[in-house]
């Protein structure tokens, strides 16, 4: 059995590491195969394109890139594989602020804390006080996507750190509102100034 950490990289406004927006999904592969072990590289690439097909309306212009993980290796943990797509051509950019992202949201068979989670997805290109349908019906479909993800032997979960244990994911939702990660904001590179006066 191997508990599997995936780091799932999109990169829109630059190709510079603190321009990345990353989510972590977990997976347990519960049946090995006993003479080839987990196929790493099979998870990388799997993951990756279940990112890259099913959030359409997100422009990648520098792609998604994987990096996988065994949770039992000391840390700090070595990649086992990366998967890599670079998007071809050019994308055009909009003026989407990078922290405004819609929330894929998750648990294991309670919704209680400790047994759920969430991906943060985008930015998203939108011109709307709310997501549209299609946006939201791409995120459920990207949660159909990782739970299928290594097929019936595997199972996309959510890793507790303070229950130092696994759980399978078994509901979720995505809301028709707009969440904010401030942490994923640009930095400000130039400040206007002002005084007042009576």
């Amino acid at each position: 059995m191997s508990k599997i950490r995936v780091q799932v990289i999109t990169r829109r406004a630059t190709d510079l590491a603190v321009d990345h927006i990353v989510n972590t999904v977990f997976f347990d592969d519960f049946n090995v195969d006993p003479t080839s072990g987990t196929d790493w590289q099979a998870f990388a690439n799997d993951v990756r394109e279940v990112f890259r097909t099913r959030t359409s309306g997100l422009g990648y212009l520098y792609g998604v890139e994987t990096k996988v993980y065994d949770m039992a290796d000391p840390m700090p943990r070595p990649v086992k594989a990366v998967g890599a797509w670079v998007q071809g051509g050019t994308t055009s950019q909009d003026a989407t602020p990078r922290e405004v992202t819609l929330c894929l949201s998750y648990y294991s068979v309670r919704n209680i804390p400790r047994f759920r989670g969430r991906l943060s997805i985008g930015p998203w290109g939108f011109a709307a006080e709310r997501p549209n349908a299609g946006q939201i019906a791409s995120l459920v479909t990207l949660a159909g996507g990782l739970a299928d993800v290594g097929g019936v032997d595997v199972d996309w979960g959510l890793w507790s750190p303070t229950r130092n244990a696994f759980s399978k994911i078994t509901a979720g939702w995505v809301d028709n509102e707009w969440d904010t990660q401030r942490s994923r904001g640009l930095k400000a590179t130039t400040r206007a100034t002002y005084t007042t006066s009576e």
